[in-house]
């Protein structure tokens, strides 16, 4: 008797089970604890992005500048909604944007004052002998 080789054996894949695969589950009895739902993810940004806005309504919108830029990182790292993150950059940028100009503005105020401002040097016309003759 000769030996024959064995027939080779091909495993295939098993594919995963699918939801339709498992029967629906039935509602709970009264009392009894429902089945768990999965937590919302908290967008990481957020936080960041609230602040940024609070430091601009305030005033320090430098700070709102720095905090909308880390938050929209952040937020994008976990490809999540960057709205508060932008607001608050953009709010920053327009609010720096204005201050400058308004420092602009009050310095050029400040210099045309001290250059109108009339001389305080005598003058033959002011000498008090010139109001009696």
């Amino acid at each position: 008797m000769s030996k024959q080789p064995a027939p080779e054996v091909t495993k295939e894949p098993v594919a995963a089970p699918t939801l339709a695969a498992h029967p629906p589950q039935a509602p709970p009895y009264p009392g009894q604890p429902s089945a768990p739902y999965a937590q919302p993810v908290e967008n990481p940004g957020q936080t960041l992005g609230i602040i940024g806005l609070v430091l601009n309504f305030i005033g320090i919108s430098i700070g709102g500048i720095i905090l909308g830029v880390m938050s929209r990182n952040r937020s994008k790292s976990v490809n999540m909604s960057t709205a508060l993150g932008t607001v608050s950059l953009v709010w920053g940028i327009i609010a720096t944007a204005f201050a400058i100009l308004g420092i602009i503005l009050f310095t050029i105020i400040i210099v045309i004052a001290i250059a109108s401002e009339p001389s305080t040097t005598p003058s033959y016309f002011d000498s008090p002998s010139s109001y009696f003759n």
